[in-house]
């Protein structure tokens, strides 16, 4: 045991440099980077109203609410993206669309991928509708249209 003075003499302080607050989205893609989920939010927090009366939530879709070929607008951001080529040497992507409730898979064939290729980014909150899909019991979203949430 150590007497008051001698547990003073062994603290380390530790002094860190002041730094500028981040922005609420530049915090929320770090937090997402370094632990994988959000923690002080999450990216569609501000688009709650707008959502809400245009879209439809991935767990809903995914819970099988909506039939094969429907067509339905989801709002989300991207999580995971992965761009290809078709058989006839055309890009598409692959999309992984995250809302506050869960994901869902996006298909984006060549003309909707030529119209909306700017769009497609990681973090990116959007807005897309197309039809659902389900193929050998895998549900998934072929994109007809695809907006930025932001500029909704």
């Amino acid at each position: 045991m150590l007497s008051a003075d001698e547990a003073a003499k062994t603290e380390l302080a530790i002094r860190l440099p002041d730094a500028p607050a981040l922005r609420p989205r530049e915090r929320l893609r770090q937090e997402k980077e370094s632990l994988g989920f959000y923690i002080s939010g999450h990216p569609l927090d501000g688009y709650g109203s707008e959502i809400g009366t245009v879209a439809v939530s991935t767990l809903d879709v995914r819970e099988g609410e909506h039939a094969d070929g429907q067509e339905l607008t989801v709002a989300g951001v991207v999580s995971q993206l992965t761009v290809r080529l078709t058989r006839n040497a055309e890009k598409m992507a692959v999309l992984r669309l995250q809302d506050q409730r869960g994901s869902i898979e996006v298909a984006v064939f060549p003309r909707t991928y030529a119209e909306a290729a700017t769009l497609l980014a990681v973090d990116e909150p959007l807005l897309i509708r197309g039809r659902v899909s389900l193929r050998e019991e895998e549900l998934s979203l072929q994109a007809e249209s695809i907006r930025s949430l932001s500029q909704f």
